[in-house]
């Protein structure tokens, strides 16, 4: 019976299947025109609608157009939208596809992986970027040795310079920017755990096309499959962030 039922279900929605019209901005590593497939976390959401019997198409605008395109219909999908009640009122949002971390990254000769409380970290030089916000508690103490940079990729050179000992970055990014950089290499990093935030990201339709909610609900079975015969994971590892996981 449940065979018969999972069969039913794939052949209604290969009928039934149609293209849908995605929606987001330039962000690398996550979604971009310029990286492979559009980036891994596109990868993710066209493998998850081909589970679910549909074809996914994805165009590129500043984040504002982007969800006003999407708020009044004229493209299906918002991609990389964080949930808020007030965007939840005129969009309805996925499970989680994937959830952004921020936090310390060290060479593996500090012999550190991970750390339980920040006063555990207060002997070492911490690189961080002028003006970001890691987190609350991380941006609030001043015990911490912070030595801020204007530009991301100026950390990465003191870490493997040894003139810090921990920069603060978010993960994805950093195995993005290092990837970029032939002199160092990603083996002799660790990022510590645990992060020092999370961001869960979301797809999320307009409320204004039909079916908007049988759509989701099939991307959440979708993706319930990938991670379940491995697509997930091999994504992920195709695009070298699997070391996030």
């Amino acid at each position: 019976m449940i065979v018969v039922c999972s069969i039913v279900f794939c052949t209604s929605q290969r009928v039934e299947a149609k293209e849908i019209s995605m929606a987001t901005l330039d962000y690398k590593p996550y979604f971009g025109p310029n990286l492979k497939n559009g980036g891994f976390q596109i990868a993710l959401i066209h493998a998850a609608f081909k589970e679910a019997g549909y074809s996914s198409k994805i165009s590129y605008y500043p984040w504002k157009r982007a969800m006003m395109m999407v708020k009044k219909g004229s493209h299906d999908i918002l991609v990389g939208a964080y949930y808020s009640e007030e965007r939840a009122r005129t969009f309805y949002f996925s499970d989680s596809l994937y959830e952004a971390k921020v936090g310390f990254v060290a060479l593996k000769s500090l012999e550190r992986n991970r750390w339980e409380k920040l006063e555990d970290l207060k002997t070492y030089r911490i690189g961080i970027l002028s003006g970001a916000i890691y987190s609350p508690d991380f941006n609030q103490v001043d015990f911490l040795k912070k030595h801020p940079v204007n530009r991301h990729v100026l950390n990465i050179k003191k870490l493997f310079k040894r003139r810090i000992e921990l920069m603060v970055t978010e993960f994805a990014f950093f195995l993005h920017e290092i990837a970029k950089m032939p002199m160092y290499s990603v083996d002799d990093v660790v990022l510590l755990t645990p992060p020092l935030s999370t961001s869960p990201s979301y797809i999320a339709a307009s409320r204004k096309i039909q079916n908007y909610k049988q759509i989701i609900d099939d991307f959440n079975r979708g993706l319930k499959r990938i991670r379940a015969n491995g697509i997930y994971n091999q994504i992920l590892k195709d695009y070298k962030v699997d070391k996030i996981h």
